[in-house]
């Protein structure tokens, strides 16, 4: 999943960008329940926007892969990110 329709980014409102991804999460769970999947067995990833200090997502870390970093960071950024939102 994305973080939304791209056309929205510069034109949508937050309502649509919730609709479009309301809309990609449930062709994902249906994608999945066709195989028979759950989709809450998925790995997750955080997405918190684009900044010009940090210019991508933010992915969990995971040990020993290109996404290994210090959970205690990941923790910081993530929590940086609710409080900017809140």
């Amino acid at each position: 999943m994305t973080t939304g329709d791209p056309k929205l980014y510069e034109n949508g409102t937050p309502e649509q960008s919730v609709q479009a991804i309301r809309g990609q999460a449930e062709k994902l769970a249906d994608t999945c329940a066709e195989i028979g999947r759950d989709m809450t067995d998925l790995d997750k990833v955080l997405l918190t926007g684009f900044t010009p200090d940090r210019n991508g997502p933010l992915q969990w870390p995971i040990p020993d892969s290109t996404f290994a970093a210090d959970e205690k960071v990941f923790e910081q950024i993530a929590m940086e990110a609710l409080a900017q939102l809140g």
